[in-house]
């Protein structure tokens, strides 16, 4: 069933509609921590490229993703935050917090949600990219905070991806 039919079925106030895919960039304090641009184009008119394909080309099939990512801080930060918290802040682990879940709604509003994981978990302290996925997928949708075309519910609250999103901007490092 849709996220608005499960929503129904279980009494649940629909939340956030998400239309688009997120459309940020490293969080603010961040990019200036790191001294990153203040937008993607910029980043990359800097480093003289144009994206993070032409950075750094793709990982070697025997290389081992989580080692290969934190190579790509500067080349990928999607790559990067993906599997990595900013340098010198500490990972959380476990069960997501009220203030957590609030602060993902917050910048699912500004700058949506769905994909680039790493980028958008840069705006979530001591968050992955990895477990704002699952957030999305575990947390988000079967509660009803955030509705999304792009997957099925089923009717315990596990999500089915729908259809594949078209149009993103999958870079490898």
């Amino acid at each position: 069933m849709s996220c608005e039919e499960y929503c129904e079925s279980k009494g649940l106030k629909n939340g956030l509609k998400i239309e688009r895919d997120f459309e940020g960039w490293v969080e603010e304090k961040t990019c200036k921590e790191l001294n990153f641009a203040p937008t993607q184009e910029e980043h990359w008119q800097r480093m003289g490229v144009s994206g993070p394909r032409e950075a750094v080309g793709r990982m070697g099939k025997a290389a081992n993703a989580k080692e290969h990512s934190r190579k790509c801080l500067h080349t990928n930060p999607n790559m990067y935050f993906y599997r990595h918290c900013k340098p010198g802040e500490e990972p959380k682990w476990g069960p997501w917090e009220e203030d957590e879940i609030q602060l993902f709604l917050e910048t699912a509003i500004k700058h949506g949600a769905g994909d680039n994981w790493g980028l958008f978990s840069s705006y979530i302290p001591g968050r992955v990219g990895y477990s704002c996925n699952q957030a999305y997928r575990s947390i988000m949708l079967p509660r009803g905070l955030i509705l999304d075309d792009h997957y099925l519910m089923t009717e315990s609250g596990k999500t089915i991806i729908r259809k594949k999103r078209t149009g993103l901007k999958k870079y490898t490092c």
